[in-house]
């Protein structure tokens, strides 16, 4: 079988930390990024907004609003193999 080519795909997405995410998303975007996601706030303690360069890759930016435990959100701890 052969892969579909038509579809795209992202085998790496980094996530970088950046304070003042909001002011970074509007210079990404007027300097010509594509927001793939805006700028979200999540229950996890994170901000993260996604774009995409010119050059059709993707980059995840996140700045940390707080500390929160897992189990604040919904997550569980697993200890380590």
């Amino acid at each position: 079988m052969k892969p579909n080519r038509s579809i795209p795909a992202a085998t790496v997405i980094p996530v970088l930390i950046y304070p003042d995410l909001r002011a970074h998303c509007e210079r990404s975007r007027r300097e010509g990024a594509r927001i793939v996601m805006e700028s979200t706030d999540f229950e996890y303690g994170e901000r993260q907004y996604t774009a995409e360069d010119l050059a059709g890759h993707q980059w995840t930016f996140s700045e940390t609003l707080a500390d929160v435990a897992p189990e604040a959100w919904g997550g569980r701890p697993v200890a380590p193999a």
